[in-house]
């Protein structure tokens, strides 16, 4: 076995990944051990046993009873209630609603504090097909409360959806809703301190964003590299104590076992969450010529398991080593063979500046030269047009019962036509995140007929559907 000597002694390799890297290691001398994968999350193959081992039997930790962690939705709801009602008082609050489980909950623990409540709702041209009409009459007729709908489409389409780069699009994105929300600010007397504002907020959108989950208000020690920039995190520091935060400490899991608690209709606690730049993020515009070098290792790699493959001029947020990365993304086709289609995807994000894997399940020939190409559309029409792939996605899968953590979709054009991208994932907490597996989970019957309303709908314009196949990490569960 390999050994290697430190200040801590000699080390021996216990363990190795399918690719023969060193993933643990032992003393000879000490009882410490290091393992180079996190057995905390979700997808690790009996990660807690190995957690549990090393607690029972290297430090000889033993509990009585051992027993898994219960999260007690009503006591937490108690506790939520009442600081609500402790920190604003007869004070007027201001909630966003966005028609997803988070908003809604926040908005629910305030209606049970008994809270003079606002709801509002910007409408920013980035949600789903009739989004702004959905929320305003679920939401007004769940919490007794008529929400507000304070429509600036033009004013971020303009502004936003065209830009390339997906870090200056978010942090644009952030600027514009600051704007907006001093709008809202100004008219509720928010920025007179005269009302509160709560959010939806959670510690997903904390931690990607550079910020220890659960703190509130503290900002992360270099511990979490910023991943993406979310606008609602940003305003924190902005809006001082009249910003409250009720489900900051609680991964997307568990708000839907708050939501249940509450008795919020499923429609709305089983939602599929849409981030706050929704259609924007999901509607990529930059393009990024592939290295020549690139595009032949892929082929090759492909190849070996009897499938096309390319590198697309389009890049994608991704997460290597706990880090932010952005690179190319890559196009795969070939049968129905999901078992090879995630091996390739492994091997291409492993082995290459690749964060990305798209299947395409027909074996179809494209010349890399025609996907390197350019369309021309604008912002208006790419995102109406995602708005109704989007809408056939999700009608679909509810019909044939696909369940899934979050489904994105995600569009971009070339001279060859669109090419649609469903980014559907299994995930508890969004830590880590996989693909739903086909058939078993993700039926090609449901894939064929989803192909087949596209094209009765958009014609010509229905483009070819994908799937991701990539992980987290490498890709992360939204595109940009």
């Amino acid at each position: 076995m390999d050994e290697s000597i430190n200040e801590w002694g000699i080390f021996t390799v216990t363990g190795y990944t399918q690719k023969n890297v060193p993933a643990s290691i032992a003393s000879i001398q000490y009882p410490h051990f290091g393992v180079q994968f996190h057995p905390e999350v979700t997808h690790t193959e009996h990660g807690k046993i190995i957690l549990r081992n090393f607690a029972e039997r290297i430090c000889g930790m033993r509990p009585q009873a051992r027993r898994e962690e219960i999260f007690d939705a009503g006591k937490f709801i108690d506790e939520a209630v009442y600081r609500l009602k402790q920190e604003v008082g007869t004070g007027i609050v201001v909630v966003y609603t966005s028609g997803g489980v988070d908003s809604t909950t926040a908005a629910m623990l305030a209606k049970i504090a008994g809270l003079k409540m606002q709801p509002v709702y910007l409408e920013m041209g980035n949600g789903r097909k009739n989004e702004a009409r959905y929320v305003q009459e679920a939401l007004s007729k769940l919490l007794g409360d008529n929400v507000y709908v304070h429509d600036r489409r033009d004013y971020f389409i303009g502004n936003v959806a065209e830009l390339p780069d997906p870090e200056v699009k978010r942090k644009k994105f952030a600027r514009l809703y600051s704007d907006t929300r001093g709008e809202i600010d100004r008219m509720f007397g928010l920025d007179r301190g005269e009302a509160f504002l709560i959010q939806g907020t959670i510690a997903t959108d904390r931690r990607e964003s550079g910020r220890e989950a659960g703190k509130y208000g503290q900002e992360d020690k270099g511990t979490v590299d910023s991943i993406k920039t979310h606008h609602n995190v940003g305003a924190e520091a902005t809006l001082g104590q009249g910003n409250i935060l009720p489900l900051a400490e609680l991964t997307k899991d568990r708000v839907r076992i708050v939501a249940r608690e509450l008795n919020i209709p499923s429609e709305i606690s089983e939602r599929s969450p849409f981030p706050g730049l929704g259609m924007y993020v999901r509607f990529v515009t930059g393009l990024y010529l592939p290295d020549r070098h690139m595009v032949t290792e892929v082929s090759q790699i492909t190849s070996a398991y009897g499938m096309h493959g390319y590198v697309l001029p389009r890049k994608s947020v991704g997460l290597k080593g706990d880090s932010r990365v952005f690179e190319h993304a890559a196009l795969i086709t070939g049968q129905r063979n999901w078992t090879s289609a995630r091996k390739i995807s492994k091997a291409l994000i492993e082995d290459l500046d690749i964060c990305r894997v798209l299947f395409l399940p027909y074996p179809v020939a494209f010349e890399q030269e025609a996907l390197d190409a350019s369309a021309n559309y604008t912002a208006r029409e790419g995102i109406t047009r995602l708005q109704e792939v989007t809408d056939v996605v999700e009608t679909a899968m509810d019909e044939f019962g696909v369940v899934s953590a979050q489904t994105s979709v995600i569009a971009f054009g070339g001279a060859g036509g669109w090419l649609n991208v469903i980014r559907d994932v299994d995930s508890v907490d969004f830590r880590t995140c996989r693909p739903l597996r086909k058939p078993d989970e993700f039926p090609w019957e449901c894939y064929d007929d989803i192909d087949r309303r596209l094209r009765e709908r958009l014609g010509k314009d229905a483009g070819v559907t994908t799937f991701d196949v990539s992980d987290k990490p490498g890709g992360t569960t939204e595109w940009e």
